[in-house]
């Protein structure tokens, strides 16, 4: 009897170890405080956006309006949300939209010897534009509405924003008004393009999707080389001189913050559904802890977020004297956690340095004015002015190409990034 009793204490002992260290081997960390503040921060439960509506909706059939299709399009991904939840990558369905005709001799004003093709082409022109005026005119829509905010539940299949025809929208509005200061309303498309671009920058301090956010800067960059363009042809006045970008309008944090939030969410989904192999789902159940990922997750995040806020002199400095971070593995209990995280992403310093170099854009936009016409003169004028490097305050622009003032900058630009032309 007391072996028996021995035997079923020993046992219990043993079950109970066995227990509390299955409970320790499965138990997470808790979230860290900052890393809660930022997923509850992306969240928008109960919020409305006309602006995201229409956008949504950009491609909407020519008897529909953008904002209903928007509406829709958004209903369709939560009802087919609710039935496949987070991870989900299933076809999502989709609104049949606007065709967007291709037109091989289209490009992007940044491109070398894309405006002289396009002032080669004004008959062509005059045609695009006329064959594009619904998109125009919902662009200028958009330009009015000032309420941006991402309303998709985040997931897998979450659907972005038409941006394709935004793109196209815009480069359809920009060759309207290049006719126009052509044919001598110079005065007029100054004005349009001043307007355009201080609502292009209250989208760009609104928006809380990283892809939005560098669309929109995209959008800026054409807005100011059309603005160079069309006044060192002789076509326009010299253009109002925009203030520098404000914090909000630097800031990546609320686009960052969208990206984590969508870690979170796949996270949260693992280990799956039943369409996922048995194997898979018990690696995944005992090899990954969801909070002690994000917590690894979010330095990087962190460092990107306060980088971008910071103004033009101080970025430069500190994104050379920062080393990029990478997360940190966390342990054994989350193995494969740490190789989901692992995965090689995107520098996110580089998007954060595309919304600086429009600083040094728009600095260049004043010193267009002190440049002669003749190309003999404009390294003495360059030398003369008092327009400084907003990276390196005191520094000078320099001639690049021939036929371009640039800035330098603490990252590898891309092409034309921080320049202007000159003719």
């Amino acid at each position: 009897m007391k072996r028996a009793v021995i035997g079923l204490l020993g046992s219990a002992v043993l079950v109970g170890a066995l227990v509390t260290g299955g409970a320790l081997l499965l138990r997470d960390d808790p979230l860290r405080p900052e890393v809660a503040d930022w997923l509850r921060d992306a969240r928008h439960e109960g919020a409305d956006s006309a602006a995201f509506l229409y956008l949504m909706g950009m491609d909407a059939p020519a008897d529909q309006t953008p904002e209903a299709y928007g509406r829709e399009r958004l209903d369709i991904y939560e009802r087919w949300y609710a039935q496949h939840g987070l991870a989900d990558d299933a076809q999502l369905p989709d609104l049949p939209g606007l065709e967007l005709s291709e037109i091989p001799q289209l490009c992007d004003l940044g491109q070398d010897g894309c405006w002289e093709s396009l002032v080669a082409r004004e008959g062509e022109l005059d045609a695009w534009v006329r064959d594009h005026g619904l998109l125009i005119g919902r662009y200028n829509h958009l330009l009015t509405l000032d309420d941006y905010q991402t309303l998709t539940t985040e997931g897998a299949s979450e659907p972005l924003p038409k941006l394709s025809p935004l793109n196209r929208a815009q480069q359809m509005f920009g060759l309207q008004i290049m006719q126009r200061a052509r044919s001598g309303e110079g005065e007029e498309a100054r004005r349009l393009l001043a307007e355009e671009l201080v609502s292009l920058r209250r989208l760009l301090a609104r928006t809380d999707q990283l892809v939005v956010k560098v669309m929109t800067s995209k959008l800026i960059d054409r807005n100011l080389e059309l603005q160079a363009r069309l006044y060192r042809q002789g076509w326009m006045p010299v253009p109002q001189q925009p203030a520098p970008l404000n914090e909000a309008e630097r800031a990546l944090v609320k686009p960052l913050q969208r990206e984590l939030l969508y870690i979170a969410t796949l996270f949260q989904s693992l280990p799956g559904g039943k369409e996922v192999p048995l194997k898979e789902r018990i690696g995944m159940a005992l090899l990954v802890r969801p909070n002690m990922s994000l917590n690894a997750t979010f330095p990087p995040f962190r460092q990107v977020a306060e980088l971008s806020r910071l103004e033009p002199k101080d970025f430069a400095r500190e994104v050379k004297a920062q080393p990029r971070l990478l997360p940190k593995p966390t342990g054994w209990r989350n193995w494969m956690g740490d190789r989901l995280v692992g995965i090689a992403g995107p520098d996110f310093r580089a998007y954060a340095g595309r919304i600086q170099d429009l600083d040094a854009k728009l600095r260049l936009l004043a010193l267009l004015d002190d440049l002669p016409a003749e190309p003999s003169g404009w390294a003495a004028a360059l030398a003369a002015s008092p327009v400084d490097n907003p990276y390196y305050p005191g520094q000078p622009a320099r001639l690049e190409g021939g036929n371009r003032v640039c800035f330098a900058g603490p990252l590898e630009p891309r092409p034309n990034a921080r320049c202007l032309p000159l003719r």
